[in-house]
């Protein structure tokens, strides 16, 4: 009997949990106290962005991935006849080699978007002290975002509405202009 009741509880959960959808987070917005359009800040990511790549060249570094060969098994099975004969066959399986992939990457990327961050910082640009949810397309005005949109520093209740690409810019919108509240 309790077997039973522990698996209901169990199924009752994974059909209540089946319905939650899995918010995602915006954890490193930033922004300004002092007042900054998404063009402004736009153009600042790109400054300095262009100071760090000349700052920091890009270092390719190639390596390859571990190499594996499983080893090789064979089994020989059959029969001899009465005449001598010998029917046999042998089967190997095994002997398959994974892994020794080439590849390459950028040993300086992280410095370089430490000397970005640095950049950005000096501009007077903070980065939130906690995560913001991202928004859901029903919670968007219609002709919210545009390049002259104030970026708004968050505040709890605010959400997110992330950029095209790494330099259009993220910008949050605060509660009261939500079109639906946020649900945290």
């Amino acid at each position: 009997m309790i077997q039973i009741k522990k698996l209901l509880l169990i199924m009752g959960l994974s059909v209540g949990l089946a319905g939650c959808g899995v918010q995602q987070y915006n954890s490193h917005y930033g922004y300004r106290i002092k007042p900054t359009t998404k063009q402004q800040k736009a153009k600042h990511l790109v400054e300095c962005a262009t100071l760090a790549a000349n700052k920091v060249p890009v270092s390719t570094q190639v390596g390859v991935t571990p190499r594996y060969t499983s080893p090789v098994y064979c089994n020989t099975y059959g029969n001899v006849s009465s005449f001598g004969s010998v029917n046999a066959s042998t089967n190997c399986t095994g002997g398959n080699t994974i892994g020794g992939n080439a590849y390459s990457y950028d040993a300086n990327a992280e410095l370089r978007i430490e000397i970005q961050d640095q950049c950005m910082a000096e501009k007077g640009y903070l980065t939130t002290s906690f995560p913001i949810p991202i928004c859901k397309s029903e919670q968007i005005p219609a002709g919210y975002v545009n390049p002259r949109t104030i970026l708004q520093k968050p505040i709890r209740g605010s959400c997110v509405i992330e950029g095209n690409n790494h330099y259009s810019g993220a910008v949050v919108l605060l509660p009261e202009d939500q079109l639906v509240p946020n649900e945290n």
